[in-house]
């Protein structure tokens, strides 16, 4: 019954007005805003692919735009476009470049981000990088390819380095059984890198994997910490969030909630499609469980009915879905759209017969598009939201006597 594609959530699509120019030599992936929006919504549990398709939609959308696939994804990976050494020697390690509120970040920190992103255009690009062309847009800001590196460090700290500061301002704290978890997990990290403590590990990363110890710290303690916030905030589940606002936060996102009973057209046993005869018999049993349905006038002895009905009848796994336009077919849609509360008919679609019931948004529902109840969707998505916006508002300020890297500058 549910359609392959995804739904495209156009607040998403509105939210992340980035367009990518024709690329000459490789797929250029967005680093910063997939990476962002992969690591807030894994943390958080989200269907990340389906925020994935947004962004794939945006490039989709616009005819002009070309994404060539590399044929063999290895063919640049020994080559340097870039000088590191030089870019290295800029300045010390522990000079302070920048501060982001009260945080000072230093080169070694800032350094990790910026080659980062340039040894991905490195990657994909090899040496025909138009620096000067734009490569991306977010919101009025236009990015050229010679400021990607720039902009996904800054992008890169303000998230993490806002993530703590947020947590902090709300007094967000790590519980001892939070803090035993990321200690296990940096055990089992040291384990696989055939150390022993965590400052051996934070050395084996530094030194085999150019990560500083205070971007490896972070990254290990991260997770947990936005897991925190989101148990302390809203509860694991979402529990703390109000039935009213669990329906209220549906409604303004598109849910409809409807019961159904299939009458499936194929064989449950061996998958094949029914003759005319046992379509006939389906068919019958159908208007057969609308008429004693129809036949009860009291609402919920009516869906009590249904359920009991559903329990001896049904031919899918679920009896109940909360979905959006374009997760389900068609004609179900339509019917669930139409649908009074209680009110019950029977819709054909290339599955079967389906009698179904529209009913009242539940708010502990399991959002169809989320594997998810509607509760925790939503504290999952507020945090996300609450996490960007603090994000957005974090000032950076470079030191006196910094210069930003010159990307062009150090073409070997």
């Amino acid at each position: 019954m549910a359609e392959e594609t995804i739904n495209i959530n156009e607040k998403q699509v509105e939210e992340n007005e980035i367009k990518q120019k024709k690329i000459p030599n490789g797929r250029v992936k967005l680093h910063f805003i997939l990476t962002i929006i992969i690591l807030i919504l894994a943390i958080l549990f989200l269907d990340i692919s389906s925020r994935m398709e947004n962004i794939q939609s945006i490039l989709d959308e616009t005819s002009e735009y070309e994404i060539i696939e590399i044929e063999d994804e290895n063919e640049n990976e020994n080559e340097n476009v870039f000088d590191y050494e030089a870019l290295s020697k800029l300045y010390n390690d522990d000079d302070i470049v920048m501060t982001i509120g009260d945080y000072e970040v230093s080169w070694e920190e800032y350094l990790y981000y910026y080659k980062d992103a340039a040894e991905e255009l490195e990657y994909y690009m090899g040496s025909e990088i138009p620096f000067d062309e734009v490569l991306m847009e977010d919101g009025d800001e236009e990015i050229t390819y010679a400021d990607y590196p720039k902009y996904c460090a800054e992008n890169y700290l303000k998230y993490f380095i806002g993530t703590e500061a947020y947590g902090k301002d709300n007094k967000i704290e790590m519980s001892d059984e939070t803090k035993e978890e990321v200690e296990s997990l940096i055990e089992q990290y040291a384990a696989g890198y055939g150390v022993n403590t965590e400052e051996e590990l934070y050395a084996e990363l530094k030194e085999n994997y150019g990560v500083p110890e205070s971007v490896a710290k972070r990254d290990m303690y991260l997770d947990a910490y936005v897991t925190q916030m989101l148990d302390d905030i809203y509860g694991a589940d979402g529990e703390k969030i109000s039935d009213e606002d669990s329906v209220k936060y549906q409604e303004e996102n598109g849910y409809m909630h409807a019961m159904h009973i299939l009458l499936s057209n194929r064989d449950m046993t061996t998958y094949e499609e029914l003759d005319e005869a046992a379509l006939s018999e389906k068919k019958a049993l159908a208007e057969s469980i609308l008429a004693e349905l129809n036949a009860i006038e009291d609402n919920e002895e009516r869906k009590a009915k249904f359920i009991e009905l559903g329990q001896k009848y049904n031919e899918d796994s679920n009896i109940e879905y909360t979905f959006r336009e374009g997760s389900m077919v068609e004609e179900f849609t339509k019917a669930a759209r139409e649908l009074e509360e209680y009110e019950v008919r029977i819709v054909e679609t290339d599955y079967g017969y389906h009698v179904m019931m529209g009913v009242p948004l539940d708010p502990n529902a399991i959002l169809f598009d989320q594997s998810a109840t509607a509760k925790k969707t939503m504290a999952q998505t507020n945090l996300s939201e609450s996490l960007m916006e603090y994000k957005d508002k974090m000032q950076i300020k470079y030191a006196d006597g910094f210069t930003t890297p010159d990307l062009k500058a150090l073409v070997k």
